[in-house]
Formats: structure tokens, sequence, C-alpha cells
């Protein structure tokens, strides 16, 4: 349970951007919009990190909070749904390539904030992830 505030305290560090690409269909940049999500997820995965690893050793209580996670909705899956919706609209509007698989960029993009902060964190700095860079990947911009 208190990981579980710890958690839901840290999250607007990641929704207050997510939330924002909904809005920003069709303006700015695909990249700008999705860098700042990006961004928003290495806030979030740095303010957890050490929390959520403690889980993986921990087995009563890793699967509380699997339970919590599937009885609430919750978990990178959200995150990675409304990454995957936006660059579908984006694909819509003629702004990112039509054959960009949207689940997949957004899984990369979820995936490589994560292990990003996870890498900083067990072996010290690793350097700076390029957000922009990692993004215009993703999407298939060159």
């Amino acid at each position: 349970d208190l990981i579980l505030a710890i958690l839901e305290e840290s999250l607007p560090e990641m929704l207050v951007p997510l939330h924002a690409l909904k809005e920003n269909v069709g303006k700015g940049t695909a990249t700008e919009n999705l860098t700042e999500a990006v961004q928003g997820l290495v806030r979030f995965h740095r303010s957890v990190m050490g929390m959520v690893c403690s889980l993986i050793v921990e087995s009563e209580l890793r699967e509380r909070f699997r339970r919590s996670l599937a009885e609430g909705g919750r978990g990178p899956e959200r995150g990675i749904r409304t990454l995957a919706e936006y660059i579908d609209d984006e694909k819509a509007l003629g702004r990112i390539r039509g054959d960009v698989k949207a689940k997949a960029a957004a899984r990369v993009l979820m995936a490589s904030s994560f292990f990003h902060v996870f890498t900083e964190e067990l072996l010290g700095s690793t350097g700076e992830l390029h957000a922009k860079s990692l993004v215009r990947l993703a999407i298939g911009e060159t």
C-alpha cells in the first residue's frame, strides 16, 4: 500500500506530459510532443526506480503489487496505450509515417526510459538519454 501511495504521488511526473499528447495532436511537431512525454517518463522512472526494483526480490510484495495494478487498471500498459494512441492519431494526420507500428514504438519509448534510469541507478551515470533522437528512431524519422 505504501509503495502504491508513493507511485500515485509520483504519477503527475508522467501523466501530465502523457495527457498533454491528447491535446497536442496536430499541434507543434510529433517529435517535440513525444520528446516531452519521454522526458516525463524519465522523471517518473527516476522517482520510483528504487521501490520498483525492490519488489523484484520480495515475492509476496511483488504479487500484491501485481494484483493491485490489475484491479485498478494501472501500470505501464496504460502509458503505452496513451503513447500508441497519440502516434496513431498523428499517423492519421500524415504527421507520422503510415508504416510505423504505434504500439511497438510506444513500447520502445517506455522501455528505453525505464532501462536508461535502471542502468543509471545501477551503474552510475551512463550518459544523457537523447530523448529526441530516441523518438525520431521510434517513429521512423530521419
